[in-house]
């Protein structure tokens, strides 16, 4: 496939994920025009593998969403659309994998898919987890927790983490299969410990995301609705009142470092399972 067809097939893709995005208040106008602008550059400097894997990690990650706010109640109230801030904690790192990725495909692609892992783990884990009937409990201290709360973790959420994850290195596996670009240096042989790596690296990411969120990230309490904020400024418009963390660490600074985490770890995977 030429540059030109993977630039504009990644161009109609993340137009038609920013649309339905929008349309199902899951992204604002910001994050979807970061969105499709993201696909499309996966698919420009990565090639449609990329792209594609970014893709179906956006579904993944929908689909979680759409469930959650089918479940939503007074007690959990569906989720915001994804602010621009959201969408750029989560992409900028596989984005400047891609721009690598002409000169070590496979190598970047596994990191790549790692980052992706985590950024679908730690989705599935926060919309599933949260429909859990057994109350959660903080990762750093196992302290009982309220639904939502940042760094509370339950064995529902741990359950969709995994699966999230391994959804995700399956899924970059299919699509590498139909991508014949490697030579002698990576043969198909060892892509095939692809779902594993990207499994074990979003899984980890997942919880180092649980982890800092649950002794790092700032923190704040809502004394108008009574409920906790990951924003000086609450839902409602009210201020809210700084309990914990550092006030620069915010959650998409946490979960730009968990997909720097989920794509070491499954890159450090990959080599160790080869080296196997």
């Amino acid at each position: 496939m030429t540059l030109v067809w993977e630039i504009l097939g990644g161009a109609a893709a993340g137009s038609v994920l920013a649309h339905v995005g929008r349309r199902a208040r899951m992204l604002d106008q910001g994050s979807a025009w970061s969105l499709a602008a993201a696909v499309t550059a996966l698919s420009a400097l990565g090639g449609w593998l990329w792209g594609a894997t970014m893709v179906l990690t956006a579904l993944a990650v929908g689909l979680a969403t759409s469930i959650r706010r089918r479940q939503s109640s007074w007690r959990l109230p569906p989720p915001p659309p994804l602010s621009i801030e959201a969408i750029c904690a989560r992409l900028a790192w596989p984005v400047s994998l891609a721009v690598l990725s002409r000169f070590t495909p496979l190598d970047l692609f596994v990191a790549y898919t790692g980052g992706l892992a985590a950024a679908c783990a730690d989705a599935w884990a926060t919309h599933f987890g949260i429909l859990s009937k057994v109350p959660p409990r903080t990762l750093a201290g196992a302290r009982a927790a309220v639904p939502g709360m940042p760094g509370a973790i339950s064995t529902l959420g741990i359950l969709a983490s995994a699966g999230g994850s391994g959804l995700i290195g399956f899924a970059a596996l299919a699509c590498l299969s139909l991508q014949p670009l490697f030579d002698h240096a990576a043969p198909m042989s060892r892509a095939l410990w692809l779902p594993l790596s990207a499994l074990v690296g979003g899984f980890s990411g997942s919880l180092f995301d649980s982890f800092l969120a649950g002794t790092a990230q700032a923190l704040y309490y809502c004394e108008n609705c009574g409920t906790f904020s990951e924003t000086p400024i609450h839902s409602c418009g009210e201020p809210a009142r700084h309990v914990r963390g550092w006030t620069w660490m915010t959650n998409e600074a946490v979960d730009a470092s968990a997909s720097v985490i989920g794509a070491g770890i499954a890159s450090a995977t990959m080599s160790l399972l080869a080296w196997l």
